[in-house]
């Protein structure tokens, strides 16, 4: 409970919120397209991809949209209606489903979050990277004087 409470917090918290649910789709959609083309059914593909995704609180919701694909609805209804993926997400599952080719999709899709994870801690490296600097700079900048006053103290006591 405290891990999908964790979960949960990194899927809804503003900061977190884009990488965390970008790396889950990602994840899902390349654990189902490998699943598809090795024709494994779209439910028991859904139930293993779900432990792939990383985070408690979304494989939950992916439990929820799975119990609505094995009462009959298409998976991508069940998938939009459970908020987990973003919208592109849902609609070209809905394109995939109506053309017959889901794992090619799931494919495309991987890649489509895959380059958008890349690019997104790419951007969050960049702009972190020179806080860290500035930081370690302030860190050196104090330990060379509190090096250098006792030196300088000293020398002045001589002199």
């Amino acid at each position: 409970e405290g891990h999908r409470n964790i979960d949960r917090f990194k899927a809804k918290f503003i900061l977190t919120k884009n990488v965390s649910r970008t790396i889950a789709a990602e994840r899902f959609a390349t654990a189902m397209s490998f699943l598809l083309k090795a024709s494994v059914d779209m439910e028991i593909a859904m139930s293993l991809s779900r432990d792939i995704v990383g985070n408690e609180y979304l494989a939950h919701k992916i439990d929820r949209a799975l119990v609505r694909v094995e009462a009959g609805e298409p998976p991508y209804e069940a998938i939009n209606k459970s908020g987990i993926f973003p919208r592109l997400f849902t609609r070209m599952l809905g394109i995939g489903n109506k053309t017959g080719d889901m794992d090619t999709m799931m494919s495309r899709l991987a890649g489509i979050y895959e380059q958008q994870v890349d690019d997104t801690l790419g951007r969050i490296t960049g702009s972190i990277e020179p806080i860290f600097v500035a930081l370690l700079s302030v860190i050196v900048g104090i330990i060379l004087i509190s090096v250098m006053l006792p030196l300088i103290r000293i020398m002045a006591s001589i002199g």
